[in-house]
């Protein structure tokens, strides 16, 4: 008579899932893939799953550094003074997309951000509450800042305790995500 254990094993080995529940496997399977490729531990998690003849030769892996820089927030300061600075730090005018306009942000898709592998940061300044893409969040910031969320490294400008875009800010930001390798020129 086969163990207990062996039955078990051999229930399981059988169980079929409907194409419904398939359907939201993958859908979960990917979520995970996709944050782990955009945090770095892709290669550890195929690994470790059986799955590392899956992976490209490493001079084949995107460099997610070269990728746009979302600027996103209300701000008194002229785009074309942010993007002076920036070139001052040796970036190009096309790295960046910028929102400045606090009523242009409320209508703003940042689901676009998400699993995007186009973007390589986001800096954001003050922006209103009510914006689509806050899910279950209180705003849009924290919804990105959420661990696993899928969108890139969010950097928030402070200027004294508030969310403000200054050149300042704005140019220190830069040097510190170039510092930690998140960007590059």
């Amino acid at each position: 008579m086969p163990s207990k254990t062996s039955l078990i094993f051999d229930r399981r080995k059988h169980v079929l899932l409907s194409n419904e529940q398939m359907d939201e496997l993958s859908e979960k399977v990917m979520d995970k893939l996709l944050v782990a490729n955009r945090d770095g531990s892709l290669f550890d998690l195929l690994k470790r799953i059986g799955w590392g003849d899956l992976l490209p030769n490493n001079e084949e892996f995107y460099n997610y550094s070269f990728g746009y820089i979302c600027v996103l927030g209300a701000t008194e300061v002229k785009q074309s003074h942010l993007i002076g600075a920036a070139k001052e730090l040796g970036f190009k005018k096309d790295r960046f997309k910028m929102v400045l306009d606090y009523n242009s942000i409320e209508g703003f898709n940042f689901n676009e951000l998400r699993f995007n592998p186009n973007c390589a940061a986001v800096l954001v300044g003050p922006m209103p509450h009510s914006t689509s893409g806050t899910g279950d969040f209180s705003s849009a910031i924290t919804a990105m800042e959420a661990p696993g969320s899928g969108y890139p490294p969010v950097t928030r400008l402070i200027a004294g305790n508030e969310l403000k875009i200054t050149k300042n800010n704005f140019s220190e930001a830069l040097v510190l995500l170039l510092k930690e390798g998140i960007l590059s020129c």
